[in-house]
């Protein structure tokens, strides 16, 4: 449980400071931004904008072309839960 409150206030964090303009969601161009450094993160490639862009409107749930913060979540633990075993490597 502990671990989980963690991970979310991490993920609020990290949504907070990649939201440019601070207006409580991510646009497509602060997405990329998070995208680009968690593949640095991962040392993988960066995704092309079509596969970003693939991923952004999977995650905009109610398609109102902004990522909110419960869209972002669910996304954000599974990249933690991949960071975290690398990590553990």
């Amino acid at each position: 449980m502990e671990e989980e409150l963690k991970m979310e206030a991490l993920a609020q964090e990290i949504f907070d400071f990649y939201d440019a303009n601070k207006n409580g969601t991510l646009e497509m161009k602060e997405m990329k931004n998070i995208i680009a450094h968690i593949a640095k993160r991962l040392k993988v490639p960066t995704p092309n904008d079509e596969e970003i862009e693939k991923g952004f409107h999977s995650l905009d749930v109610n398609k109102d072309g902004v990522i909110q913060f419960r869209e972002f979540l669910p996304f954000y633990k599974s990249v933690y839960s991949q960071l975290k075993n690398i990590k553990g490597k």
